[in-house]
């Protein structure tokens, strides 16, 4: 085991907590395990495949709900307080990862440990406490059926202002099946139904008080690195720093892959009154992640009207998802709505893909009136749209069947030509007839459509490696970005700084704070590690090579307008590439035993079939 007097860069430690029996215990590993899995994501997956059976119910006791930091949480570089949750989905069935920032991962990290891994279900609501008296569980039964804001603000007078909180809100209590958890009010660890996942375990909050401090290796090389990213940021993030994340829209809108109504064009006529020019006048104040110069997070304020409310957000994914997909061009009404997502716990991404979807339904007559209660489901009805939200977080009628998400809908209802997931996940805010290579991060990631686990996006949009509607040579460039994001989420590093902290500088950070002789090599091998392991997953729980695909329409309905017009993503011009250049046998997408060997993960294949 890790000797915690002579570590630097990580805690050595992970707490184990049994919520059936109400065990707490701390648990070391060995070095070479964080050398190999670095720390975060990779960590996470790793004791995920490792302690999790085969066809596990995921909302079942069984279940693990990791929380991991890695080597740079919590240091003083920008960007870097960041923390996997990991688990897997309810949603999908698969393997699941979701990152999140604020102070938390911080302060976990402060708290002396790299990773929480939860198992069993409480049977009263319970919450968890880091303090310097240690971890403990505490009756969480007054805090259930309250909202994240509402639990943020009890916790943080019950155990000091310095205290952060994760928690969930109505929506995973209920277990929607993409309920999400929040942290510092405005991060949200969304996608594939975490929040659904603490639920299932009466897991209401885990507040923790970092008391200690952070000691790397080299204390100058870190404050080196300190201060160099800092002025990089005011360089060339001042768009971000400025506006957040929303400042794409208006951009996305002119390429032409804005989802409007639903994915059915990549145009909307409306993306002036829901830009980030626009939002900016309901700015109240920015805030940031521990350590972060950036403070890409906004805090906005409707004052008065029927909309009136003061929220965290949205990012530019709820402000796309909950308004022009839904074809609302209120600002007003969009920031209430992501205000009724954060508070409920919801993921807003796909409570605005479902809504779409079922919007798309009701305008096809594949959903009735009769189906919704009386509820009219039109394009552009802001109220509607605010009524199902609420619906959705208390599974409230119609509203229990949007929460199971769009595939289930689909089953249901038909529609599936159209509707827009990939292994269950909703589609994000991106469509990719105007962006071929993020279709083939859609189809190929492991945890279904995700924006955020590769940047072709940004591969795509710089024009430095390759143009958007080209097909050749996409394998490559995804196999490029999706083992840096796998070093991003490990070490922890925000995605933001993709275009400014290559892995080669990674590399030398994390020598810094852990005084490993660590490489660009090294990290990349862990990178291909991590990959594969949870493709492993996966394949055990059921993955086939027919599930790496787009719906029907992105194949085979050409974009109407705009300039995508008539594109459709060519995916079998890119999927056989990609599998071969990620080791992977071209016809099955399966890894190949060389490959496994490689990564000393051949006997991780055992008990797959």
């Amino acid at each position: 085991m890790v000797d915690d007097k002579e570590i630097h860069g990580i805690a050595g430690k992970i707490l184990w907590v049994d919520l059936s029996h109400g065990k707490i215990e701390e648990r070391g590993l060995e070095e070479e395990d964080y050398r190999k899995w670095i720390g975060g994501r990779g960590l996470a997956s790793k004791l995920l495949f490792e302690n999790l059976p085969k066809g596990t119910d995921p909302l079942g006791p069984e279940n693990l709900l990791i929380f991991a930091v890695g080597p740079l949480t919590g240091s003083p570089i920008s960007f870097t307080s960041r923390m996997a949750v990991v688990t897997k989905s309810p949603e999908t069935g698969f393997y699941d990862r979701s990152m999140v920032g604020g102070d938390f991962p911080a302060k976990l990290k402060r708290a002396g440990y790299d990773a929480i891994s939860f198992t069993g279900s409480s049977e009263e609501p319970v919450y968890l406490f880091l303090g310097e008296n240690g971890a403990e569980l505490l009756n969480a039964k007054e805090l259930w059926g309250k909202s994240t804001s509402e639990i943020d603000s009890i916790l943080k007078e019950r155990h000091g202002k310095d205290v952060s909180v994760a928690c969930i809100g109505p929506a995973g209590e209920k277990l929607v099946k993409y309920a999400c958890i929040m942290t510092s009010l405005v991060n949200s660890a969304g996608r594939g139904g975490v929040g659904a996942v603490m639920g299932s375990k009466k897991l209401k909050a885990i507040a923790v008080k970092g008391w200690r401090g952070y000691h790397p290796y080299s204390e100058e090389e870190t404050r080196k690195w300190a201060v160099e990213i800092v002025g990089q940021i005011r360089e060339r993030l001042k768009g971000l720093s400025t506006y957040g994340t929303p400042e794409g829209l208006l951009l996305h809108n002119e390429l032409g892959f804005l989802p409007t109504r639903d994915f059915q064009t990549g145009v909307f006529e409306g993306a002036e009154l829901i830009s980030h020019e626009m939002l900016k006048k309901y700015e109240v104040k920015s805030s940031g992640c521990f350590g972060c110069a950036v403070r890409c997070k906004k805090f906005h304020e409707v004052k008065e009207g029927k909309y009136k409310v003061f929220t965290g957000g949205p990012e530019y994914e709820c402000l796309t998802m909950l308004g022009s997909n839904l074809g609302i061009s209120n600002v007003e009404a969009i920031i209430l709505m992501n205000g009724l997502c954060n508070d409920y716990g919801l993921d807003g991404i796909s409570t605005g893909a479902t809504i779409g979807f079922a919007m798309e339904c009701f305008e096809r007559g594949l959903i009735t009136e009769e189906n919704t209660g009386g509820i009219e489901l039109r394009f552009g009805d802001a109220d509607s749209a605010m009524q199902l939200i609420h619906m959705i977080a208390r599974r409230q009628g119609f509203g229990s069947e949007l929460a199971d998400g769009v595939k289930e809908l689909s089953k249901r209802v038909g529609g599936e030509f159209f509707a827009p997931h990939v292994k269950r996940l909703e589609f994000p805010a991106y469509d990719p007839r105007g962006l071929q290579g993020f279709g083939l991060a859609f189809a190929t990631a492991n945890r279904g459509a995700c924006h955020n686990m590769n940047s072709m996006y940004y591969a795509e949009i710089s024009k430095r490696e390759t143009d958007r509607f080209e097909t050749k040579g996409k394998g490559v460039v995804m196999r490029k970005w999706a083992l840096r994001y796998a070093i991003y989420d490990s070490v922890t590093m925000c995605s933001f700084g993709r275009g400014i902290i290559p892995p080669e500088d990674i590399a030398v950070m994390v020598s810094a704070v852990t005084g490993w002789d660590i490489t660009v090599e090294d990290l990349m091998l862990a990178a291909e590690r991590i990959y594969n392991i949870e493709k492993l997953f996966n394949i055990r729980e059921g993955w086939k090579k027919e599930m790496d695909t787009l719906p029907s329409r992105f194949l085979e309905e050409p974009m109407p307008e705009g300039p995508s017009k008539g594109n459709v993503v060519r995916l079998d011009e890119m999927l056989e590439d990609f599998y071969e250049i990620m080791g992977w046998d071209r016809r099955t997408g399966l890894p190949t035993d060389e490959k496994l060997r490689e990564l000393g993960l051949l006997e991780y294949k055992k008990g797959l079939y």
